[in-house]
């Protein structure tokens, strides 16, 4: 049995894909351990390989230029042929923050209700903006999010629509539970709209996760939807990488206690982006870790329940696609590090659905916050498509 730390194991794993140019392969090790090291090491590893397109793709996906791994810097990974090369490549440039955008504080005050609704024993907690009886769309955010992820977004769309955001049980303020799966949460979409008087057909949109949680919705009861929109999604078979051998002890670990934080301040400069990205500007990265903590007796910690990292049940995405007849359409973040639309699921939906592909440029997995705008106005333009007979 290897004994190997699993996020050991990722490392490896991605530095050897990085160096030979396995772009797929990468992909399934940056899913499987999406965190600093696998990435560091992946662009090691495309030093070592000399996988100069490789490196350029993860530094414009926000891998730090100092990337080291096992001791050596990227630079030295490189090697005497290469290192002149990839050390012009890896120079450190100063990563811009950004001013507080001038939407930001209207899209804030923008008038909005909170509710909460019994489901199994305990409590699903939900934001919404907009008149009810309006035309229905429902934000669903990605995992370990909550709802206040979209509180900057669907305000946008307040005028014309009845807007709700969930926080999905185990996350922002709704309760924990013992198990969770896509379609557990699906059925709360169908509790908070009830709940809510959401009369008309709703319009689903769902980063990551939520993506596919939409996608879950849509093959349970695409009938009944307006259509669903599947923001940078990792639509893919939950199976890891070749080699990947994970231990009891890592997912048991899991099942512990957040960290409590003495000091907010503290517990919001911890919060971290997964998988990491640049952060392009600071009143929204700052908003959204703000949201993401809560009062507990010593300080301060994160809302979502960490037990979720070994109690999902995961169904296989190509089940959703056969059964989702609704409309669909999805939006790719440029420099994704969790998407790859030559995954047979996608590419399913463009070659034999035709299903609309929206790319937004320069955008990270994280868009709705490095890329807001460009967000909001590709939702605008989907709706006023979808409006059309």
């Amino acid at each position: 049995m290897d004994l190997m730390d699993p996020r050991e194991t990722a490392a490896r794993g991605a530095c050897e894909a990085a160096a030979t140019g396995d772009m797929h392969l990468l992909r399934q090790w940056i899913a499987v351990a999406p965190s600093v090291r696998t990435l560091e090491a992946a662009l090691c590893g495309a030093a070592a390989g000399g996988a100069v397109e490789m490196a350029t793709w993860l530094l414009a996906c926000g891998v730090t230029p100092t990337a080291t791994y096992e001791g050596k810097s990227a630079v030295e990974w490189a090697g005497e042929s290469g290192r002149e090369r990839f050390a012009s490549l890896l120079r450190v440039d100063e990563q811009t923050q950004g001013p507080e955008p001038s939407w930001f504080r209207p899209a804030l005050g923008v008038p909005r209700r909170e509710g909460a609704a019994r489901q199994d024993g305990g409590t699903l907690h939900w934001v919404e903006w907009g008149r009810r009886g309006l035309p229905v769309m429902v934000f669903l955010h990605g995992f370990t999010g909550h709802a206040e992820w979209w509180s900057f977004i669907a305000p946008f769309f307040a005028d014309t629509h009845h807007c709700l955001a969930l926080d999905l049980s185990g996350h922002g303020d709704s309760d924990w539970k013992a198990t969770y799966s896509r379609e557990a949460w699906s059925e709360e979409i169908d509790v908070v709209l009830a709940a809510a008087g959401a009369e008309t057909e709703p319009l689903l949109v769902g980063h990551s996760m939520g993506g596919l949680i939409a996608l879950a919705t849509a093959a349970r009861r695409s009938e009944t939807l307006k259509g669903i929109v599947v923001v940078d999604s990792p639509m893919r078979p939950p199976e890891p990488p070749p080699g990947w051998t994970e231990l009891v002890p890592e997912r048991e670990v899991q099942r512990g206690k957040h960290r409590v934080y003495g000091d907010f301040e503290e517990a919001v400069s911890r919060f971290r982006l997964v998988p990491p990205q640049p952060v392009s500007n600071a009143t929204l990265h700052r908003h959204v870790a703000e949201s993401s903590l809560r009062r507990v007796e010593g300080g301060w910690t994160w809302k979502f329940d960490p037990a979720m990292f070994g109690r999902r049940e995961l169904t296989p995405t190509g089940f959703y696609l056969e059964n989702a007849t609704c409309p669909i359409a999805v939006i790719v973040a440029e420099r994704s590090l969790v998407v790859d639309p030559s995954t047979p699921e996608y590419t399913s939906l463009f070659e034999d659905r035709g299903v609309p592909r929206i790319d937004i440029p320069a955008a990270h997995h994280h868009l709705l916050i490095d890329q807001p705008i460009a967000l909001v106005a590709t939702l605008r333009a989907l709706l006023q498509t979808w409006a059309r007979p």
